[in-house]
């Protein structure tokens, strides 16, 4: 669940801290940077929904200021869209998810979580009890909790490679905010047989990314045809973004053909290569649908709430990723948003949320952006290609 691939492979490091220098949190929350994510923040919320019936606005961010010195006290502040902010001391150290960002899920686990509950389980920590109790007394039960401000200094190997991205700090801030309160607020819950107040699919189950990865996309059998795949998506999304003519939507329906084309070429060649799920496993077709609605969909609300609330410019966006389901996902919904219109790109999300089952015909953003966009139907992966085994 992390924005970028280069997170997912982040250690713990431990970043300087505002309140070290004071126990007075009312600093922390005054700090330039601090006040930039939290206007950030209320310019993605305001947008509202972009997928389905979810939006930001609904839900708190902790932003988090821990000092390296343990004997010093650490500051959280709570946001809520349209409402006063809230200090909370810390008495003592949170222990985040990832350096930048961290989930807390004050409800009991259903007595039937699905497998991907039974694996989350172990990323949700406990947080101070006065942190708890000042997000319970305001009915919230989950809360994303961010590192801010993000000093990539003092980030180590993952602040380099950041860096290095010219990444800015508070868009990458904004963007997970986006992003992993998705997962916590609209997959977790159905994950962990929770009540929820979003639908999300109780069929989903996560492949093992990295063999997806190594397999279905690296492969030498394969490498070339997903390169090619994937110059055509972006060669699709680079007509449609700046023009609605009819000259750009000709174009635009042949690359997506080209796309959809490699796609199917690349299945065909991979037919008998599966991917390990727990208990089991799925061809690559099967495994690379549950990634892009798990992953690609989130990956795409951050990028377009981010846009449309001018915290971002597309020629910002990520264009590449070792998981390749995050860009896959991503400009395959934001080809599919200009070619629809927003109203209807919420409804279809809706339907994709709702699906019966992995095979229906709205379950898979590739099957649906086919239809919709290149005009091509895509029969999905039959109930069979999920396997005992991931055999090779």
């Amino acid at each position: 669940m992390r924005i970028h691939a280069v997170i997912v492979s982040a250690t713990f490091v431990a970043t300087a801290s505002l309140s070290a220098q004071t126990s007075d949190c009312s600093a922390y929350s005054r700090d330039s940077s601090v006040v930039a994510l939290l206007h950030s923040l209320d310019a993605v919320a305001a947008v509202g929904s972009v997928w389905d019936n979810y939006t930001l606005a609904r839900h708190p961010i902790v932003l988090v200021d821990q000092p390296r010195d343990t004997t010093r006290s650490g500051c959280a502040v709570i946001w809520r869209y349209r409402e006063p902010l809230q200090e909370v001391t810390l008495g003592s150290r949170i222990r985040m998810s990832t350096p930048l960002y961290g989930m807390w899920d004050g409800n009991a686990v259903g007595p039937h979580p699905t497998a991907n509950g039974q694996i989350i389980q172990t990323a949700l920590r406990p947080v101070p009890a006065e942190l708890e109790s000042t997000l319970r007394s305001r009915g919230d039960m989950r809360a994303v909790l961010l590192t801010a401000p993000i000093r990539f200094d003092e980030l180590g190997a993952l602040g380099k490679a950041l860096a290095g991205m010219k990444a800015d700090p508070t868009i990458v801030s904004t963007q997970l905010a986006v992003h992993e309160s998705y997962h916590l607020h609209s997959q977790i819950p159905v994950w962990l047989d929770q009540p929820h107040e979003y639908s999300w699919p109780k069929w989903d189950v996560q492949p093992d990314r990295r063999m997806l990865t190594s397999r279905c996309y690296s492969a030498d059998n394969v490498s070339d045809i997903h390169r090619r795949e994937m110059e055509a998506l972006l060669r699709a999304w680079d007509i449609v973004k700046d023009s609605s003519s009819e000259s750009a939507r000709g174009q635009l329906r042949d690359a997506a053909r080209a796309y959809v084309s490699l796609r199917l070429e690349r299945y065909r060649i991979v037919d008998t290569t599966s991917v390990a799920i727990p208990g089991g496993a799925l061809r690559c077709m099967a495994a690379e649908d549950m990634m892009e609605l798990e992953e690609g969909a989130p990956q795409w609300m951050s990028y377009d709430t981010a846009v449309r609330a001018g915290v971002m410019t597309l020629d910002a966006v990520g264009r590449s990723a070792t998981d390749a389901f995050y860009v896959s996902g991503t400009f395959q919904l934001w080809i599919l948003q200009r070619v629809v219109g927003r109203d209807e790109m919420r409804r279809i999300s809706g339907r994709i949320t709702r699906a019966a089952s992995p095979t229906d015909k709205d379950a898979s953003i590739f099957r649906v952006f086919a239809k919709r966009v290149a005009g091509v139907d895509v029969k999905p992966p039959a109930s069979s290609s999920r396997h005992s085994s991931p055999e090779s």
